[in-house]
């Protein structure tokens, strides 16, 4: 079961994005590109 499709949830997830350091960004940043890329995140 994919958890973006479950019929409780909005069809769209909002998403907060929080960094706090800039190596730390620079880590998560394919996670980051990833998110916004995928029509089922807000961010």
């Amino acid at each position: 079961m994919n958890v973006l499709s479950h019929p409780k949830l909005p069809s769209r997830q909002k998403l907060l994005i929080v960094f706090g350091t800039r190596p730390e960004a620079l880590k998560c940043f394919p996670v980051v590109r990833a998110a916004l890329a995928h029509p089922g995140f807000v961010t």
